[in-house]
């Protein structure tokens, strides 16, 4: 694994950065690390870079396939030019991918946190760019094999002991009252069953995995673009969708200041950001994604239903990655469980009353 001064020193010897650099020491290195060890390294005026590299065999082979994705990316027609960063380099032989590290960037969550709305623009190109990619149809024979890892969450409620053994105690007590509520488990048996392998998709989407930069006052320069692809894979493209829907009712679920002596009716009126606030966001995320795919009326409502009920799987997911680490459950995680099993059982009325979508008229089979 290379070190600070190592990565330096590697980058001089591919060229990316420049000796005068580190003479005139504008040379800023910071440890990034999340699933993988990771460095930032930025110049005063020239480019950033973001050096991954995978620790053990596990890792570095989800390494090589998010390398892999990046060039696949690449063949996607007006996609990673606009909505991924720059792959500089893959070097196979010492783990290491090399990414743009994009100024004065932030995620998305900060940047909604920090400024207390959601624009619409920033809606439109997360929709724009997942209608690029999920119209560009399965990532290929590379990918199939990866197509029936539907998403964990999907099996959380019916548990091996390799997943119980990895639980926290909030984890486990999460997963017997899920297995409380058969109804529950039933629908998300459903969303198993029913999972698509129509396109290539992200897999991971959330707003931590997107990327704001540019002029915040102009839309013209303001840019999105999604990072963190190593879980893309072939899919059901409904999961993006109801990710980025899972995004905005997660935020508002966990601005809502929830103690034990609150009565649940005061819930809505003291939340810090109120999903009406998300509305216009929302709506032009729908619509605009439902253009980019070309979606005729009967499909666009099974669509909408179908990533409804995926966002409420989301939250289920959250709710456990939230608790990994914890020893009981907080009230905010109760909500998110109780507000999952709502969206599954009424994803119209979820659609039409959360989100502030149209109503749907499709009716499903």
């Amino acid at each position: 694994m290379l070190s600070q001064p190592e990565a330096i020193r590697y980058l001089l010897g591919l060229g990316l950065l420049q000796a005068g650099d580190v003479v005139q020491d504008t040379v800023t290195v910071a440890n990034v690390s999340r699933r993988h060890l990771n460095w930032r390294v930025t110049t005063q005026n020239g480019p950033g870079y973001l050096l991954k590299q995978g620790v053990g065999g596990e890792r570095a082979a989800a390494l090589e396939r998010e390398a892999a994705i990046y060039r696949l990316l690449n063949a996607v027609p007006g996609f990673a030019r606009r909505y991924v960063p720059q792959l500089h380099l893959h070097d196979a032989e010492n783990g290491v991918l090399i990414l743009e590290w994009i100024a004065g960037s932030q995620n998305l969550r900060e940047y909604h946190l920090r400024r207390g709305h959601f624009p619409v623009s920033l809606a439109r190109i997360m929709a724009e760019a997942l209608g690029r990619l999920h119209r560009h149809g399965p990532g290929g024979p590379e990918y199939e094999a990866r197509s029936a890892n539907v998403p964990w969450i999907f099996s959380a409620h019916r548990p091996t002991l390799r997943f119980l053994q990895d639980c926290s105690g909030a984890n486990l007590a999460l997963i017997e009252l899920t297995q409380e509520f058969p109804d529950f488990c039933e629908e998300i048996d459903a969303l198993r069953a029913a999972w698509h392998d129509d396109a290539l998709i992200h897999g991971d989407l959330k707003w931590d995995n997107c990327v704001v930069s540019g002029n915040a006052a102009s839309v013209r320069t303001t840019r999105l673009r999604i990072v963190d692809w190593e879980l893309a894979r072939t899919g059901d493209p409904c999961w993006d969708v109801g990710s980025a829907f899972h995004d905005y009712l997660g935020f508002w679920l966990q601005s809502i200041p929830i103690t034990g002596t609150m009565p649940p009716e005061r819930f809505l009126e003291l939340a810090r950001f109120p999903l009406e606030k998300m509305h216009p966001a929302l709506r032009a995320f729908w619509s605009t994604y439902a253009r980019a795919m070309d979606l005729d009326a009967e499909a666009t409502e099974r669509w909408l239903i179908r990533s409804v009920r995926y966002a409420a799987a989301r939250l289920l997911q959250t709710a456990f990655e939230q608790m990994q680490g914890a020893a009981q459950l907080t009230g905010n995680i109760v909500c998110f469980l109780q507000l999952s099993f709502n969206i599954l059982k009424r994803p119209r009325e979820a659609a039409v009353h959360l989100l502030g979508l149209p109503p749907p008229h499709v009716r499903l089979a």
